[in-house]
């Protein structure tokens, strides 16, 4: 039988919503602003912010996901 990884739940929970998070800061800042494109020069703070939670969303739920049963 495989080996639980201690508090998996927990950090995949997390990673969803550091992922949650990066969408949502995203979202807000095109509404609040009117500016969608990130790739502009005065926006490299904002594309900082969305690639950290994004990347740390993506790569924790793929690192935490459950595991199938055969392996």
């Amino acid at each position: 039988m495989a080996e639980e990884i201690p508090g998996r739940k927990f950090k995949f929970a997390a990673s969803v919503g550091m992922l949650i998070i990066g969408v949502l800061f995203y979202w807000l800042y095109g509404l609040s602003y009117g500016e969608w494109n990130l790739f502009l020069p005065g926006n490299d703070g904002v594309y900082s912010v969305v690639v950290f939670f994004v990347g740390i969303g993506i790569a924790g739920s793929v690192l935490f996901r459950k595991r199938p049963a055969g392996q």
